[in-house]
């Protein structure tokens, strides 16, 4: 086709190339294990892990109760994957790794055809300054995919599994852009108003699927709520201006997708910002946070080096702080620029426009007080710098053919690329090290962030999952030096004493975890802010405590008040009915067993637990009855069934 100049055959070389890169480059990801989140949101999530629970992962319920990481996101598709991913792998992280990377390089080759395409329209729209393909791979296309492909910002996308929104928004937002430019073509926008459009099937079909693969780049992540400011910037820079309002028309679905998923996550789901998250500042302060998260990232685009999973971020006071001053000069320069290449490059306009426009999500413009700062959300901006890059590199090709002969300077321009490539390699192979285990990965970040309480915290956790109590307990304690309410903290000492059956130890840190608690809720409340963590989980875990410790009295009282706040507690009402079983009330130990049993049917545990009961009854019917419904769902009581036989006899 006519937007195609390089032929098949070196289109066929260029991706093998591409795709070896990106493989290689990514390839020590695959020996990495689950970090951070991975585990809560695969190991631990029980809907994740079956295939008859797809339908579940895209309700509202599904979002406000069983992802408590990611309360105020909708990211089915992406939990999607990962039941599709445990479906086949189970507990082994390479499988989601393989996944993860074959993302990547699908986004990796998108970008090469959607260049190559951009770049034709670009050469209808008129001559296009630093657009010289002049080699057969040394083009914007192979240019731009090879930077995309190893970037060294990318690491936290590819590497963290949980990130794959990153790579599946990105996916399906380009797959849209492309076929929307498609369909434009074919719709005749880039021929004289007097002749006739097609109009066909194929026509429809690829319109309807651009507008499909919208909402899909909505339902893995909100990125794609920029999609139609991108359709309009692509018009705006390739659209001839008589057919500017026919190609507008066309994006009006696109906008109606975005209003309806901005009400369904308004209120249906009904979700807000977490009050911690959200500091109270006037709008002159908060303008200035925006503008220096755009110079932030502007500079992590530039200088990927020192990339640091929890970057620490101070709000501006003044328009004349450096990062500020900075951010607003380079706003003005980019403005100049755009006036002055506008009708010479427009490839370059749609590329600078292109960062701003997909920064936006991630600017602070709704301030981000969890992790201002995230090296993932720079994925799919980043292509709008590799763009940059690529189109600089080939015009510095052709400018230096005034002052050298035409080898010399584009074997000076293939060199400077080759440079850039290798560092963007190294520095994204050897990232990807850090990123091995949770262990090692915050341990690294602990080194670039030794003052925040939140990577002493995971880093305690870490320790926690592998077993170490003794260096999971001096992390915690760290932790609450700098924080002292990190409610989380508390809570998890004092599991780690009850588990190590220091049980007054763990009545302690159970009960400063909910004091803790109790003083966050005044306090939000007190600023107008819902404090949304959800007690249940100490409460119970203090009843736990209480019981080892024989203090039923107060164990009855934290279990009930776990319930109360979460009525599906399936393993509060056992661990309730357990109580009245220690202290011999058995009609209510029955009764509290059946409720268990109604919320979670399939737990042994609760019908061995219920047999026993039915037993001490001498009620022995029931408690066979009850026994074998547990062997059937894998608890075995040998005891218990030989006793029961012995009674049948």
């Amino acid at each position: 086709m006519d937007e195609f100049k390089l032929n098949k055959k070196n289109q066929a070389i260029s991706l093998i190339i591409l795709i070896i890169l990106s493989a290689l480059v990514f390839s020590n990801t695959l020996k990495n294990s689950f970090i951070w989140d991975d585990e809560e949101l695969i190991l631990e999530n029980k809907h994740t892990q079956t295939l008859r629970d797809i339908p579940f992962l895209f309700s509202p319920a599904h979002w406000k109760y069983y992802v408590p990481q990611e309360p105020d996101w909708y990211r089915p598709i992406r939990v999607l994957t990962l039941a599709v991913d445990y479906f086949f792998w189970r507990s082994n992280p390479f499988g989601y790794h393989l996944t993860n990377l074959l993302l990547h390089i699908l986004n990796v080759i998108i970008i090469y055809f959607l260049v190559l395409k951009l770049k034709a329209l670009a050469s209808r729209a008129g001559p296009e300054i630093g657009v010289v393909g002049w080699r057969k791979f040394f083009e914007p296309a192979f240019i731009t995919a090879a930077l995309f492909a190893t970037h060294p910002i990318h690491t936290e996308s590819v590497s963290w599994i949980k990130n794959r929104s990153d790579l599946l928004a990105s996916m399906f937002f380009l797959l849209s852009l492309f076929l929307f430019i498609r369909h434009t073509s074919r719709r005749g926008i880039f021929t004289p108003l007097e002749r006739k459009p097609r109009v066909d099937f194929l026509t429809g079909f690829t319109y309807s699927c651009a507008i499909f693969l919208l909402i899909l780049s909505l339902l893995s992540k909100e990125m794609g709520l920029m999609l139609p400011c991108i359709l309009l910037l692509y018009i705006i820079c390739f659209v001839p201006r008589q057919n500017r309002l026919k190609a507008t028309l066309e994006t009006l679905p696109f906008f109606g997708i975005v209003f309806v998923y901005f009400i369904f996550c308004r209120f249906i789901l009904a979700t807000a910002p977490e009050a911690a998250v959200m500091p109270k500042i006037n709008l002159y302060l908060h303008l200035f946070a925006v503008l220096k998260t755009i110079g932030y990232y502007t500079g992590l685009l530039i200088a990927p080096i020192g990339l640091n999973a929890d970057r620490s971020f101070s709000i501006p006071q003044s328009f004349f702080d450096p990062t500020v001053l900075s951010s607003g000069l380079l706003l003005l320069v980019i403005a100049l620029i755009i006036t002055r290449v506008f009708k010479f490059s427009k490839l370059f306009v749609f590329a600078l426009l292109w960062i701003f426009i997909m920064l936006l999500p991630a600017a602070n413009i709704i301030f981000l007080g969890a992790r201002p700062i995230a090296e993932q959300r720079l994925y799919i901006p980043s292509l709008g710098f590799c763009l940059i890059v690529a189109l600089m590199l080939v015009k510095f090709s052709w400018w230096g053919q005034k002052f050298l002969s035409r080898t010399t300077a584009a074997g000076a321009a293939t060199a400077l690329f080759i440079f850039v490539l290798t560092f963007y390699s190294a520095v994204t192979f050897r990232r990807n090290f850090d990123w091995k285990d949770s262990i090692t990965f915050w341990l690294k970040t602990a080194k670039q962030s030794p003052n925040s309480s939140r990577v002493l915290y995971n880093l305690g956790t870490a320790y926690v999952y592998a077993g170490n109590y003794e260096k999971a307990v001096i992390y915690y304690k760290q932790t609450l030096m700098l924080d002292p309410l990190k409610v989380d903290a508390y809570h998890n000492l004092g599991s780690i004493y009850y588990m190590t059956k220091k049980f007054d130890e763990a009545v302690f840190f159970y009960q400063k975890a909910l004091e803790c608690n109790s003083h966050l809720i005044k306090a939000y409340n007190n600023l107008g802010f819902t404090y949304k963590f959800n007690a249940a989980e100490i409460y119970y875990n203090l009843g736990t405590a209480y019981r080892s410790l024989a203090n039923y009295d107060e164990a009855i009282g934290s279990f009930g008040k776990a319930i109360e706040l979460k009525p599906d507690f399936a393993a509060a009402y056992n661990n309730l009915a357990n109580v009245y079983g220690d202290i011999a009330k058995l009609e209510e130990a029955i009764a509290l067993y059946k409720k268990a049993i109604a919320i979670e049917p399939r737990v042994g545990q609760f019908y061995n637990n219920l047999a026993l009961v039915y037993f001490k009854k001498k009620q022995y019917a029931l408690a066979k009855a009850a026994c074998d419904r547990a062997k059937e769902l894998g608890v075995r009581n040998p005891a218990l069934s030989k006793a029961l036989e012995h009674f049948r006899k």
